[in-house]
């Protein structure tokens, strides 16, 4: 793929920008996120917003959202890379999840 290089090597030097500077709550931020971001941003509002009224809609969208993390993360098996902690010492991995 013909993105797929330029964009990797970008962010060996994007993420130790954004990392420099990084205060602890920050990183708690991105913590919090990144293990449970996805439930929170989409599954709150998700609830609130259609299966209090409209349940046939939820429904719907709850399908089209499973279908749609079901090929994320086929695809991501499939077109697998190393992560930028891996590969470069100037990225840290604040935590990993267990």
């Amino acid at each position: 793929m013909g993105y797929k290089d330029p964009l990797f090597n970008s962010s060996l030097t994007l993420i130790p920008n954004l990392q420099a500077g990084a205060s602890s709550a920050a990183q708690t931020l991105w913590k919090y996120y990144s293990n449970g971001g996805l439930a929170i941003i989409s599954g709150v509002p998700f609830v609130v917003a259609f299966f209090c009224e409209q349940r046939v809609r939820a429904a719907y969208y709850l399908t089209v959202l499973i279908t749609f993390l079901a090929i994320q993360n086929v695809t991501k098996l499939a077109e697998h890379s190393p992560r930028p902690f891996w590969v470069s010492p100037n990225v840290q991995a604040f935590a990993c999840s267990s």
